[in-house]
């Protein structure tokens, strides 16, 4: 079936779900608004006129541009797949509507980076439209803008555009959605799907949790071990940003330590070459999408055991081995085996970011260190006693020389409990997750900033708890899973001062994947993360003001 009759299957079934359910204490239809920016712009004036348009009579004209890929694949992605998402009765006429691009520096061959401006002026008339921006970022999410503006007239069956006047940037340099490949695998077509969505809603970075405890999909030639099928980590799949590892599994395919993925990933299908990590990171790129890899350490490492002694052995309370979820810091090779892997990382992931985790370390001391005769002859040669924390802190201290002396300069982000609970290094970036309310999450957040540190939110944005209805406009109120607060949760809304708040530097909304696979993370996703993207690129004082349905016709859009 050909893509775009699809698309007007659905979006055919979207208009009439929403004509269907409007009684459910919503808007009336005939109050509901058409061509519409998502998230809110930051200045916006509409036109009271509309001009028709239709397949075909719309262009871009990218000037001083015209050779750009970034800005020639958005064109082409635009007209011919989302601006008009089932066919219409046109007359024939050609071209006669052209928007024209002008951005101010050069098409970058490179990958979007931190700090990098999106800003843009959007201008459309009846007889034309125009974008101005600095970058070719801000003409990207210019290019959303304008495709939302077309919006079809049921009643004439014609597509139209809204005539307006935008200058828009964002709020927050960081705006993301974090997907967890360890816990259920997450094929490639799937995650490039969300990057569409993500790009429809200007959100920016993609945190990849690539591994934890039940897979190592990562696949690394030189430790073809790391990822190779492990039937304990299979049966444990359910048992229990990229967040590429965790201890459930090492999808990630390392050119250096192939063995990494062989052993750890559920199997041989189930991982993440050089070559697909590349061909998602250049999907990413197009659509002006930073990608975050994260590698959690010390702890949920279990699937990391493709590399002989980097793991700890555990005992339980009657000093029976059990699961090696603790990466052992007493050995030396240790830290020169992980500055092998993560050169080959900065070289595979161009982003200036690299999420290192740090969360949850006490769930595996008691077994793994405290009953580990050889852990505990190590603290005494170091004088640690019997405070792991200093055993924790001596790991961090290590791990940080590793990521300063990598050939790619790079800035490490931690999971908040390396803020709580070790010696924080300068320039380290804490990512908040914790917290059963709201004041706990920004109490936290204030101490961050306190100190000096950048801060990034996650914990008001666990999309993987649901319930039923509209969740993402709720209220504050109760604990954090029956708290959905997407909407009116504010990474600043503490008592801190403006350089404090200065140092947020944005929110993730976290999807992690104890129960979420491919076939269901988009249903949960969206339009739920709609709302947070709106809360992290719309100016404070305007966000509160959407309503309900505005978040259902922007999920039938993206749809």
């Amino acid at each position: 079936m050909h893509t775009n009759l699809i698309i007007s299957f659905i979006y055919l079934l979207c208009n009439l779900a929403v004509s269907i359910s409007w009684y459910y204490g919503r808007d009336e239809p005939d109050r509901w608004s058409v061509g519409e920016i998502w998230p809110l712009p930051q200045h916006v004036k509409y036109g009271k006129r509309n001009r028709t348009v239709s397949p075909g009579m719309i262009s871009f004209e990218f000037g001083e541009r015209k050779d750009c890929d970034i800005l020639l694949m958005n064109g082409k992605n635009y007209l011919q797949k989302w601006m008009f998402p089932f066919p219409v009765h046109a007359k024939k006429g050609g071209i006669n509507y052209v928007v024209t691009v002008n951005v101010t520096e050069s098409c970058p061959s490179g990958f979007p980076q931190h700090g990098d401006s999106e800003e843009y002026k959007l201008r459309v008339s009846i007889d034309g439209a125009s974008i101005t921006s600095q970058t070719v970022w801000g003409a990207v999410r210019a290019m959303e803008s304008f495709s939302q503006l077309i919006f079809y007239d049921q009643k004439k069956s014609k597509y139209k555009v809204r005539t307006v006047e935008i200058h828009d940037y964002p709020r927050f340099p960081i705006r993301g959605i974090m997907i967890d490949t360890s816990r259920h695998y997450i094929s490639t077509n799937v995650i490039k799907r969300q990057l569409d969505i993500m790009a429809m809603n200007k959100m920016n970075v993609l945190h990849w949790h690539l591994v934890d405890t039940e897979s190592f999909p990562y696949v690394s030639p030189a430790f073809p071990q790391l990822s190779k099928i492990d039937i304990m980590a299979m049966n444990k799949m359910n048992v229990l940003h990229w967040h590429l590892v965790d201890t459930e599994s090492f999808p990630y395919v390392s050119t250096v330590f192939p063995q990494l993925s062989k052993i750890g990933a559920y199997s041989p299908n189930h991982v993440y070459t050089p070559d697909t990590v590349r061909d998602i990171l250049q999907f990413a790129r197009i659509r002006g999408i930073r990608v975050i890899p994260e590698f959690d350490l010390p702890g949920h490492t279990g699937s990391w055991r493709g590399q002989p002694g980097l793991l700890t052995e555990c005992f339980d309370e009657k000093l029976k081995p059990t699961y090696p979820n603790l990466f052992d810091p007493s050995k030396e090779d240790n830290f020169q085996f992980l500055s092998k892997f993560f050169t080959e990382v900065v070289n595979t992931f161009p982003e200036e970011f690299l999420h290192l985790g740090g969360d949850e370390v006490d769930q595996f001391i008691e077994e793994c260190w405290e009953r580990n005769e050889k852990i505990q002859k190590f603290m005494e040669q170091k004088s640690f006693g019997n405070n792991t924390t200093l055993l924790e802190n001596y790991f961090f201290d290590k791990l940080m020389n590793v990521v300063d002396n990598l050939p790619s300069k790079r800035k490490a982000i931690f999971w908040q409990e390396v803020f709580d609970n070790n010696k924080p290094k300068k320039g380290s970036i804490f990512h908040v997750w914790k917290g059963s309310t709201h004041e706990d999450i920004m109490n936290e957040v204030d101490l961050i900033t306190s100190k000096g540190f950048n801060a990034i939110v996650s914990a008001c944005w666990y999309l993987n708890y649901i319930k039923y209805g509209a969740d993402w406009k709720d209220e504050i109120a109760g604990s954090a899973p029956s708290n959905s607060r997407y909407y009116y949760c504010d990474p600043t809304a503490f008592n801190g001062t403006e350089v404090q708040k200065a140092l947020v530097l944005g929110g993730i909304a976290a999807m992690w994947g104890e129960f979420v696979d491919s076939t269901n993370i988009e249903s949960r996703l969206w339009p739920r993360a709609s709302a947070v993207a709106e809360r992290l690129w719309s100016p404070e004082e305007r966000t509160l003001e959407v309503s309900g349905m505005k978040a259902h016709i922007s999920n039938c859009v993206i749809i």
